[in-house]
């Protein structure tokens, strides 16, 4: 960082200032580098030490000595022209007291069998859950968990689709990114993770209606794939739906147990549930909330349609929690088999082949009660793997046969 430094005073400009003849300031030369940028979170070196003070009734400036030496504050009267100076504050996000118990909490390890804490939140959106949660065609369904019935959300589908159109455009301009959002709705009302709404007025009420915008994001590791996210974080009016709706409680194992426990054994296995974010249905009173705009079959010049999630989204504050408890509730009868996943990843190790054999088997079974599919498996065990089909194998082509 550089400063011009015509913009300091200097001995010439406040030797028209008589009270301060005994103020003694360093000559710079050019553009002087900035070596140290004091912030006011350390008053004691910027406590004065010695101040001068301006005349009285008239605008003469001031000085102050601290530890740093002399400022002179206040109008120059230059005679010659002036400069513009200008003044940047700077503020850590993160005070240096909490950056430095970060790091030591990284060297301690947590309670990794112990149950996080609750907040009243937390508490009162589990017992919503508790009390709603039921199968519907093979999956667990669970409503938004809002702070207030009725949600004081407004309709905000003209703003909707002026968002859409600006998407329109992007899209009329990137035909390659055209096609891959095309496939990703599609996949979407394939699965019926969304669906065409009958009608635009199927709420008893057109203010109890909230529609999502929606963007593309493209995971690096993906090339060619996109995925549709919804932005439950965009206000109208001043609110969001993210904001309407509590978060529910940190339900995720703490990855350090996870990978320890992963190490205990010499068998090892690996697999991951298929788009679980997706396998949680949306409560119907809660559907009209979760409203999207998009084009008949991706074509761009016709008019958009009515759509809404009937899972919970990719963006909805509450989705982690809300997926994470209806896949604890599918295997309430075996928490040990929990504490072996981590987001929507399990690994697990145990102590021989046939057990190995066993516990895939009883995985997916288990799992499969409550609409998750267990796949791209993963083991150092050619015959656990003979054991899984192999279309859900994470690579198909080969088994590393490292463990018999």
């Amino acid at each position: 960082m550089q400063t011009d430094i015509r913009c300091l005073p200097t001995i010439e400009d406040i030797s028209q200032w008589p009270h301060l003849k005994d103020v003694k300031l360093p000559r710079l030369q050019g553009l002087s580098e900035v070596g140290l940028l004091t912030g006011q979170d350390t008053p004691y070196a910027l406590t004065p030490l010695e101040v001068v003070s301006g005349v009285v009734g008239t605008h003469s400036p001031y000085a102050t000595r601290t530890i740093l030496g002399w400022a002179v504050n206040g109008p120059l009267n230059r005679l010659n022209g002036s400069h513009t100076a200008q003044v940047n504050f700077t503020q850590s996000c993160t005070p240096l007291e909490m950056q430095l118990e970060k790091l030591w909490s990284l060297e301690s390890v947590p309670d990794v069998a112990g149950d996080k804490q609750l907040s009243t939140e937390d508490r009162r959106t589990l017992e919503m859950w508790e009390q709603s949660i039921h199968l519907s065609d093979g999956h667990y369904e669970l409503p938004i968990p809002f702070r207030q019935h009725p949600s004081v959300l407004a309709n905000n589908r003209e703003m909707i689709l002026r968002r859409l159109q600006s998407l329109h455009t992007k899209l009329l301009h990137k035909p390659e990114l055209h096609e891959q959002y095309c496939a990703s709705i599609n996949h979407m009302t394939h699965k019926k993770y969304a669906e065409p709404v009958a009608s635009d007025t199927s709420s008893d009420d057109a203010e109890l209606q909230w529609y999502l915008p929606h963007h593309a994001v493209q995971n690096v590791n993906k090339p060619g794939k996109i995925r549709v996210v919804f932005d439950c974080s965009a206000k109208y009016g001043g609110v969001s739906l993210n904001e309407n709706v509590m978060s529910g409680p940190d339900l995720m194992n703490w990855l350090i147990g996870v990978l320890l426990r992963f190490r205990e054994e010499p068998v090892v296995m690996m697999a991951d549930i298929e788009s679980m974010f997706h396998q949680v249905i949306v409560s119907v009173a809660d559907q009209d909330f979760l409203r999207f705009l998009w084009y008949p079959n991706g074509d761009l010049h016709q008019d958009p349609v009515t759509y809404h999630m009937a899972v919970h989204p990719f963006g909805g504050v509450w989705s982690p929690s809300c997926c994470n408890f209806a896949l604890r509730h599918t295997a309430e009868h075996n928490r040990h088999v929990l504490s072996n996943f981590y987001v929507d990843d399990c690994l697990k190790s145990v102590a021989t082949v046939e057990k190995a054999v066993c516990l895939s088997q009883q995985l997916m079974s288990l799992l499969e009660r409550g609409g998750y599919k267990l796949t791209k498996w993963v083991c150092n065990s050619s015959v656990v793997m003979t054991s899984i089909p192999k279309q859900h194998w994470r690579n198909q082509s080969h088994v590393v046969p490292a463990h018999s």
